[in-house]
């Protein structure tokens, strides 16, 4: 494609002000990729996520952790005592619990 074509009208991945392909002209493919692997996957400073997703994931990470943990610890209780469906679940509400104060601790 060449630099003096027009850019259709919104459609994405156009440079509006100079009607072009934003990398056009600067390279071949194998240079463009080198210069970028060469930067690196990240720029410094900014987020790929905001403060509260990160804040929610954590949340509920420490939450199904808590719940998977110690749902099974109860559930090899049930196994090693022969009662089935007793120590899971108590295992499933303290995990939910024990995520529930964690979270607590650490975000309050």
């Amino acid at each position: 494609m060449t630099g003096d074509a027009p850019a259709p009208a919104g459609r994405g991945g156009w440079d509006d002000d100079e009607e072009r392909w934003p990398h056009e002209g600067e390279g071949s493919w194998t240079e463009r990729y080198e210069r970028a692997r060469a930067k690196g996957p990240y720029k410094p400073g900014v987020r790929l996520y905001s403060e509260g997703t990160n804040l929610a994931w954590e949340v509920v990470s420490l939450l199904v952790g808590g719940m998977l943990a110690w749902g099974g610890i109860g559930y090899l209780v049930d196994r090693l005592t022969g009662l089935h469906h007793v120590f899971l679940p108590v295992g499933l509400v303290l995990g939910l619990a024990g995520g529930i104060y964690l979270a607590y601790l650490r975000f309050a």
